[in-house]
Formats: structure tokens, C-alpha cells, sequence
């Protein structure tokens, strides 16, 4: 939070509000330079697509010429010219009807130009990429600095209010998601509850790094469908299903783009979860592939009962070690505890 006072006074930000209208300018400044960048890819494909036609064009239009001017003769010396020829000939018409028929071109593009173009444009996305990266800095900065800001302003209220935020002790997975957002809950009274999920997520997070460490079989290999199966049994689908999503949702655009398309409607959530899931991205990108088949399988009653065995008979384990555990570590200490 220190953070984010600091940053705000930095940056001159008057009120929430500046806040908010800078965080919602930073975010569309990011989304009209990858616009630009899209655009200018699709121009410099068209165009490159353009110039190889146009080169081939011009090493093959003499080899054309040559086989329209071959005359008939009793021994089929064009048809022997075709065949001497075949590919440059074929490729020629490729060309051509590329340039007039597709593009609808008048005539030849001038070669020159068209690498000047390119050149051109491949200088000003290099530029766009740059600004991209700044403006993703900036933008995610801006999210978290809201963010806090926002919960900053709840802790506030609650204070002036002479209430205090009671985390269950509940297990989470008997927990409803809460999914509205700061501005919702703190109109509707509930900021309470708000910050109740805050706390939550975080209890998920360190729950789903321990799975994963725990099913580690090798250096770099890991039973990531069993840590998937443990999460799932302790929390439920839906909840995991929403932080995951939460978590992938908040990630850069760069990161887990193969669960974007499922991450996006699993979690809808208005701001940003703050997920704090340490285990590196590669294996959670992998973790996330067995999550998504573990929960969309159907398991039989009997494999279902079996599970449930297994986990239990684990949690039966734990419990013992860890009795032991405490009954030595008393035994050392040479006293009992009062």
C-alpha cells in the first residue's frame, strides 16, 4: 500500500477519479497501438506477398514470352518447350494472376517502392512494439495502483464504521464465490465479504503452488493431473475453475494465450483478483491443460468412491506424521507443554 500512495503522489493523481480516468486512458492507449501493429502486420504480409509475385513475375515473363512465340512444327517443338519449361511457366501464371486478378492491379508494382514501403513500415512497428511495452508497463501499474487504491478506500470506510473484516475459518470449498467487484460491493454494504474472497484467493493460491510442488516425480517433471484431481477434491471445480481463470485473466497478454479463450468467460470479473500463485509459468500453463480435461471428465461412481478413499486414507497419513512429529519434538524439548 506504501507503494501505491508513493505512485499516486508522484504522479500528481488528485482524486480517485483521475485515477480511475488515467488507469481507463492507459488501457486504451494499449489497445490502439496493438490495433496499429495489427494493421501494419497485415499490410507488410500483403505487401511482401505483393513483391515475391512481382520478382517471380520478372525472372519468368521472358521464359513465357519465348513459349508464346515457339511455333507449331511436325515436331511439337512448343509442347517439347512446355515441358522443358513447365515450372517457370506455371509459376509465371501464378504471378500474373495474382497482380491483375486478385490485387487488381493496373500494371507491375515497381520493386523498388515496394522495399522502400516495407522498410518503412517494418521501422514503424519496431517503433509500436517499443511504445506497446511502455504502455503495458504503465497500464498494469495503473491496474494495481486502482486496485489498492480501491482497497485502501473500503479498509477506510470499514474502519469509520467501527467494523472489522472476520475471516472464516470454514473450509472454501463450502464458501459461495464472490464475484462482484469493489464499486459493486461497497454500494451493495457488502466490503466485508469483498475482502473475505480477497483473503480466500490468496489461501487457493498457496494451495495450488503446495499441489503442484507436492506431485513434482522428476527435475522437470511433474503428476500434474493427481495435483489437479487434490485441488479439485479440496476446493471444488467452480471455485478453482474461477481462480484459475482469475489468475490467467490478470496474467499479460503474452502468457497463457492457449487459455485466454477459456480463461475470458470462466471469469468475468470487472478488476483485476491479484492471484498471487508463485510456481512458474510454464508449469502452470501445463497445469492448466490438466485442470481443464480432469474437470471436464466424468468419472464413474466407483472411481468416484475410490478417490475419495485414496484422499482420505492421505489426510489419515498426514494427520499421524504430523502427531508424531509433535510427540517427538515434545519428548526433546524435556517438558511438557503447559
Amino acid at each position: 500500500m506504501a507503494q501505491t500512495l508513493i505512485y499516486i503522489q508522484k504522479n500528481d493523481y488528485a482524486d480517485m477519479q483521475s485515477l480511475q480516468t488515467a488507469h481507463r486512458n492507459a488501457a486504451n492507449d494499449v489497445s490502439n497501438i496493438q490495433k496499429k501493429i495489427s494493421e501494419i502486420k497485415s499490410e507488410l504480409t500483403t505487401l511482401k506477398k505483393q513483391k515475391e509475385a512481382t520478382e517471380t513475375y520478372r525472372c519468368t515473363v521472358n521464359v513465357w514470352k519465348e513459349y508464346k512465340n515457339t511455333k507449331w512444327f511436325f515436331n511439337s517443338s512448343k509442347e517439347k518447350f512446355y515441358e522443358e519449361n513447365k515450372s517457370d511457366i506455371e509459376v509465371y501464371k501464378s504471378a500474373k494472376a495474382y497482380i491483375y486478378d486478385e490485387l487488381k492491379l493496373e500494371k507491375i508494382p515497381n520493386l523498388k517502392k515496394m522495399s522502400d514501403k516495407i522498410s518503412k513500415l517494418t521501422s514503424e512497428q519496431k517503433g509500436l512494439e517499443k511504445s506497446l511495452t511502455a504502455a503495458r508497463k504503465k497500464a498494469n501499474s495503473l491496474n494495481v495502483v486502482t486496485h489498492n487504491a480501491k482497497m485502501l478506500l473500503g479498509f477506510n470506510e470499514l474502519e469509520s464504521q467501527n467494523r472489522t473484516i472476520q475471516i472464516s475459518s470454514e473450509n472454501p470449498r463450502n464458501i459461495p464465490i464472490f464475484k462482484k467487484g469493489f464499486d459493486t460491493a461497497k454500494n451493495a454494504g457488502e466490503l466485508g465479504e469483498y475482502f473475505k474472497n480477497r483473503r480466500i484467493n490468496n489461501d487457493y493460491a498457496n494451495f495450488i503452488d503446495a499441489a503442484i510442488h507436492k506431485c513434482k516425480v522428476g527435475e522437470h517433471e511433474y503428476a500434474l493431473e493427481e495435483a489437479a484431481k487434490e485441488i479439485i477434491a479440496e476446493f471444488g471445480k467452480e471455485s478453482t475453475e474461477w481462480v484459475l481463470a482469475a489468475f490467467i485473466n490478470d496474467a499479460p497478454a503474452d502468457k497463457y494465450t492457449a487459455h485466454k479463450k477459456w480463461a475470458s468467460p470462466t471469469n468475468k470479473s470487472s478488476e483485476p483478483q491479484n492471484i498471487p500463485i508463485q510456481t512458474h509459468p510454464v508449469i502452470i500453463d501445463k497445469f492448466v491443460e490438466r485442470f481443464i480435461e480432469v474437470s471436464n471428465r466424468k468419472r464413474s461412481f466407483e472411481e468416484s468412491i475410490e478417490y475419495a478413499k485414496q484422499r482420505l486414507q492421505a489426510q489419515e497419513q498426514e494427520k499421524d506424521q504430523a502427531s508424531a512429529l509433535f510427540q517427538r519434538l515434545n519428548r526433546n524439548s524435556g517438558h511438557g507443554l503447559d
